[in-house]
């Protein structure tokens, strides 16, 4: 999600702004009254920084790893806002993002009704809500284990040059899942800053891994082969 450079930036901030900023204004000069002002108000920037840093971080934090349509998707809590999260309770649904939520994998269908299904489509092409910020329509992700494997990608697809996996790594592995090959299926995931396939088991639709690897280019290969 690029936290890394969210979290060195208010290291930056925080442990540079202070110290240069006292070297800035110390002076043997000064009185000391107007000494302590500057330090205070070089100690208001630095809180102010850190919370602004502590805040974006927060916010940007993954609630829902989701399976929708034919990929996993990761849901941040910006996605959220009060009125939808109001209307998943009037709802009574089943997941509700809170405040102290920790990250789960969920299914994220479109609704049956159709005319509903294009209102979402719509708002999601215009930059609205996506049915993977509207809980009233999240499920577990074991109800959504028949459609994900509609849409796996093989994972011997994610064997290759060019961001995918040496054979060598592969085998290890899978060796670690101690499952056969075609127990299991692949969905990439895309973040801010990477993007990786995640590893499930076809029966169950459970996620049992992350691997560091590009699926999004074992899918443009499959496309090509199919045509």
């Amino acid at each position: 999600m690029g936290a890394d450079s969210v979290a060195g930036i208010m290291i930056l901030v925080d442990a540079g702004l202070g110290p240069l900023a006292t070297l800035v204004v110390a002076s043997p000069k000064k009185r000391r009254r107007e000494l302590a002002r500057d330090i205070a108000l070089i100690v208001l920037v630095q809180l102010a920084a850190l919370g602004y840093g502590m805040h974006t971080l927060w916010s940007g934090r993954p609630l829902f790893y989701a399976f929708s349509l034919d990929r996993a998707e990761l849901v941040t809590a910006a996605d959220f806002d009060d009125e939808v999260i109001e209307t998943a309770r009037r709802k009574h649904a089943a997941i509700i993002p809170e405040w102290y939520s920790r990250p789960q994998w969920i299914y994220a269908p479109l609704p049956d009704d159709m005319e509903m299904r294009g209102n979402i489509v719509a708002s999601a092409i215009t930059g609205g809500h996506d049915v993977t910020s509207r809980p009233e329509y999240f499920r577990p992700i074991g109800e959504g284990a028949a459609a994900m494997r509609e849409h796996y990608v093989p994972l011997r697809s994610l064997v290759g040059s060019g961001g995918l996996l040496a054979e060598n790594d592969y085998r290890k592995r899978l060796a670690e899942l101690g499952r056969a090959e075609a127990d299991l299926g692949a969905l990439p995931i895309d973040g801010r800053s990477h993007s990786a396939a995640v590893i499930f088991d076809r029966v169950t639709g459970q996620p049992l891994a992350c691997w560091p690897v590009n699926a999004n280019i074992a899918l443009t290969r499959r496309a090509g082969k199919s045509k």
